[in-house]
Order: C-alpha cells, then sequence, then structure tokens
C-alpha cells in the first residue's frame, strides 16, 4: 500500500523474498521484508516501504513510493492510490457510480486468505477540511499577545469507533479527493468463527469558533470472519 515516508532501508543485489523473473532496476529503494511476485517490472526512483507485497505481474515506474500506513491516518494522491491497487494485481479503478465497500484478502502464511484492508469508495469526500481562526502567541516572551491566524482544521474523518475495545484498524490511508479510504486491520487479525464486527464511523470534531461540537456517526457495522467467501464449504 501507500504513504509518503521516506524509507532507510536500500536494496541490495540479494533480496530472498524477490521472485526470479522480476526485474527491478537499481534507482529502486526496498525494505527487506517486502515480497515480490513473479513477473514484476520496477524502474525509476520506485520507494516500497516494510510490509509491502506486489502479488505479481506489476508493473511500477517511479517518482512512487509505497509503503503500509502505521497507524493515523495518511494521505495519498488518487493516482499513487491507483497505481498501488494496480500493483497488487486489481484492476484500475474506475469514478465510483454509488458508494461501495470491499474487503480485500492477501494469502496467509498457512495457505489460506487472511483479510488485510478495507476499500471505502464513495461518490462524497469522507475527508473534509475548515479554515478555522486561532489565538495564538508569536511571541514566547510575551504569553499575553495573541493574534489571530487561520488555518486549516479536520472537518470530517473516518475512524474505527472500538467502543472501549479491542482495536481491529491498524491505521488509515485517504485520498487527496476524500472519496477513497482504506483501512488497514491489524497485523495477525484472526476473526473467531462467528467473525468480528469492525465499526466505522464519520467523526466531526469540535469547533470552538464555529460553536461545533464533537458527533461520531456509524457508517457500518462490517462483519468480518476467518475465512475467504470463496473459501467457504457453503458458498
Amino acid at each position: 500500500m501507500i504513504a509518503t515516508n521516506e524509507l532507510t532501508t536500500a536494496r541490495t543485489p540479494a533480496l530472498p523474498k524477490i521472485h526470479s523473473t522480476s526485474i527491478i532496476e537499481d534507482t529502486s529503494r526496498i525494505a527487506d521484508d517486502v515480497e515480490i511476485g513473479p513477473h514484476c517490472v520496477i524502474r525509476g526512483p520506485v520507494k516500497i516501504g516494510p510490509g509491502c507485497r506486489l502479488i505479481g505481474q506489476a508493473y511500477l515506474t517511479g517518482p512512487l513510493t509505497l509503503a503500509s500506513p502505521a497507524g493515523g491516518a495518511t494521505q495519498a494522491s488518487d493516482q499513487d492510490i491507483q497505481s498501488a491497487f494496480l500493483a497488487a494485481g486489481e484492476q484500475a479503478l474506475p469514478a465510483p457510480a454509488a458508494s461501495s465497500i470491499t474487503i480485500y484478502w492477501i494469502p496467509g502464511s498457512g495457505g489460506s486468505y487472511v483479510p488485510h484492508c478495507v476499500l471505502l469508495d464513495c461518490t462524497e469526500p469522507l475527508w473534509r477540511w475548515r479554515q478555522e481562526p486561532t489565538l495564538t502567541a508569536p511571541d514566547p516572551g510575551d504569553p499575553s499577545f495573541e493574534i489571530v491566524q487561520v488555518a486549516p482544521a479536520t472537518a470530517l474523518e473516518v475512524i474505527e469507533d472500538t467502543g472501549g475495545g479491542t482495536a481491529s484498524i491498524s491505521g488509515f490511508l485517504y485520498s487527496t479527493s476524500g472519496t477513497k479510504t482504506i483501512a488497514f486491520l491489524v497485523p495477525g487479525f484472526a476473526p473467531p468463527a462467528s467473525g468480528t464486527t469492525v465499526q466505522l464511523a464519520l467523526h466531526r470534531p469540535q469547533s470552538q469558533a464555529f460553536t461545533i461540537a464533537d458527533h461520531v456517526a456509524p457508517i457500518i457495522g462490517l462483519v468480518i470472519g476467518p475465512t475467504a467467501p470463496w473459501e467457504a464449504d457453503d458458498v
């Protein structure tokens, strides 16, 4: 997946998790635990961070940065998100005619598929910002002197509403347009046979300047089971 953090691990000629049929130029920088499947081509300044996996038949050209976000929320361009899905083997994602939610599964260590992330592809932005005035003290030596500064503030965001329980989401990635949101499940996410409900919600932070109260509204309670739909015996 994608993020904008710089990588610190440069590629070396002998990486055991790169398939022998893949072609990778020396200008790329790839973290040690990255898995690159067969028939991939990586050209130019491409950076791939820890935890990423190219399943196969991916063609990447730089400049491009791929990584898995570690907590919080990270913004990426719509084009980078599109490139990451193509690299993972997905088809090109068209502009949605209606809002949709898709669970993506990846091969697990035991051979079965495991849930990896959830894509919210919407017709309206779920991430929004507002210009908000705040009082700041520009002179640390005179905290009584304050000026008004106007800066962007979060007006709407996607969160996991855990209800005080254990989090199932490790982090979010959202597009600059705000219409695409990728919620990454925590590493080792292993729902029981009855499934785990992941409650995604919209959060409107409070604003003293505009007298707006903090508010959380549910998007969906997504029940994720331990077995991919195509592997279930009753399908």
